[in-house]
């Protein structure tokens, strides 16, 4: 390969990664951290390696509540991230779900999950930040019970309805004075 080659090559690559760093689905360093504060000793146990479990996780979660037909769907407020390290780097699984900024970046930490190696299977720490109730308890359980091994979607709340957007009120023709009626 002749250096100009080189150099073109390593060109491409660093702007792939600051591109697909710019997308901003990838947890921070921070957050990784942060999230695998949730585990705890008493954590649960889950059958599975944590890509095994994590891969479960994430198919339930993609399935089921961030589909866009689902309360959470991606196309409306949320953004989810998520990494999982192989096992001779650790072995650990994140999955992070941010609030979508107005601008389409993560915003604030919703819900999390966290899988670390325990022998032949992994611990299992959860956390709602963020996500109204009763969502928040119902997808806590759903992670728990796709993290045990099971599958499919459970019915949502019943009383579920989407928020509507308030309307503006139009405003006023800049110069004009609103008119005004006489009681």
């Amino acid at each position: 390969m002749s250096r100009a080659s080189h150099i073109r090559a390593l060109a491409a690559v660093a702007f792939a990664a600051g591109a697909l760093g710019a997308c901003g689905t990838a947890p921070s360093v921070s957050d990784l951290g942060e999230v695998s504060s949730i585990l705890a000793p008493e954590s649960p146990e889950v059958p599975g390696k944590p890509v095994e479990a994590y891969t479960r996780i994430a198919r339930g979660l993609k399935t089921c509540w961030l589909a866009p037909t689902a309360p959470l769907g991606l196309d409306k407020a949320y953004v989810f991230a998520a990494e999982a390290d192989p096992e001779d780097k650790g072995g650990k699984a994140f999955i992070v779900i941010y609030e979508r900024t107005p601008d389409g970046e993560r915003g604030l930490k919703a819900f999390a999950v966290a899988l670390e190696p325990d022998g032949d299977n992994s611990k299992l720490g959860t956390e709602n930040y963020r996500v109204p109730e009763p969502f928040g308890a119902q997808m806590l359980g759903d992670v728990r019970r796709w993290a045990g091994g099971e599958s499919g979607c459970t019915p949502m709340t019943p009383d579920f309805a989407p928020v509507e957007e308030p309307k503006a009120a139009p405003s006023a023709k800049p110069g004009k004075k609103p008119k005004t009626t006489a009681t």
